[in-house]
């Protein structure tokens, strides 16, 4: 993922209304807002990660767009006290097991990224057990 220009700085702020983080995207190319859509809006991964830290104190992390046959499975409320108590994020695990695997920015989730496209037809987003599937127009975040 690295040699893929397909990076952005990411940023966080706190909803007014219901007190959430919320994050934005910034290009590296003239500082406005990223899309997950625009690849004029992404930068290498070494620009991405020289702006983040010269901005350190702006930038929470960098932010990976989704495209190229990267798919992105979110399991939110997956980590406990530093153990997986999701029984989806446990099978997933196991399923998956030859894949890039990394807890969310929260610390809580389980973030798991394969080779590969999902159907047309896939069902992408499960809220009552805390899933979510993407393989493009969404970003990634990556802490530092």
């Amino acid at each position: 993922m690295k040699r893929l220009k397909q990076w952005t700085a990411y940023r966080t702020y706190p909803d007014k209304e219901t007190g959430k983080l919320r994050k934005v995207m910034i290009s590296l190319i003239d500082s406005s807002f990223a899309h997950s859509d625009k690849p004029e809006t992404w930068a290498s991964f070494e620009r991405a990660k020289a702006y983040a830290d010269r901005y350190s104190q702006y930038y929470r992390g960098l932010a990976f767009s989704l495209s190229d046959g990267i798919t992105f499975i979110d399991i939110d409320h997956a980590i406990k006290d530093g153990a997986i108590v999701s029984p989806e994020a446990k099978r997933l695990l196991e399923l998956l097991s030859d894949t890039y695997t990394e807890k969310s920015v929260s610390g809580t989730g389980i973030h798991i990224l394969l080779k590969g496209s999902l159907p047309s037809d896939a069902y992408r987003r499960n809220d009552r057990k805390g899933i979510e599937m993407y393989d493009n127009r969404r970003f990634r975040l990556h802490d530092g």
